[in-house]
């Protein structure tokens, strides 16, 4: 009996270069094993800083975004990340209204922050997904210092090790 190749998504929103930078370093150490395919959200409308700060205060706001992929059924594992902004991301809320094929999905959840009220905002999303019949395999949250200072990288090899070892575990074929 040996393990199949899992196919895995990384797919990411970045308003700065940290997500982008975390998604880029957990794309790596996943595809040691198994084929990754990585992918960007995109809003359609780029705005400044202000701009997304203020839009971020109203809980379920969200933005259009540009195609990306959004139907989940042909991946084993989903890795999403984003940063934690006030109360809410709008373009992962617009997101997370666009997909389809999640339910008895498994996701990894990788978050950036400045360091406060993460926990609550990483609750939430764990709710909202878990409303979408979404199983979280695992959660990354990191300080946004650590990411530009270099220290972030055993985080995510750790992170990458726990959910590539429970996927494993799930995903095994004759």
């Amino acid at each position: 009996m040996g393990a199949r190749d899992m196919k895995i998504l990384v797919i990411y929103f970045s308003f700065t270069a940290t997500v982008h930078t975390l998604s880029t370093a957990i794309r790596l150490e996943l595809e040691r094993e198994n084929p990754v395919t990585i992918a960007r959200i995109e809003p359609r409308k780029q705005c400044r800083y202000w701009g997304w700060l203020a839009r971020s205060f109203v809980p379920g706001w969200s933005v259009p975004i540009r195609p990306t992929i959004t139907d989940l059924e042909p991946y084993d594992l989903v890795c999403l990340g984003f940063p934690k902004w006030t109360w809410n991301c709008p373009p992962i809320t617009q997101y997370l209204r666009e997909i389809k094929g999640c339910q008895g999905k498994s996701m990894a959840l990788f978050m950036s922050h400045g360091g406060f009220d993460q926990e609550r905002y990483l609750r939430n999303m764990i709710t909202r997904l878990y409303r979408k019949g979404v199983h979280i395999a695992d959660v990354l949250s990191i300080k946004q210092n650590r990411v530009r200072e270099d220290r972030y990288r055993e985080a995510v090899r750790s992170f990458c090790l726990r959910i590539g070892a429970r996927a494993r575990n799930t995903f095994s074929v004759e």
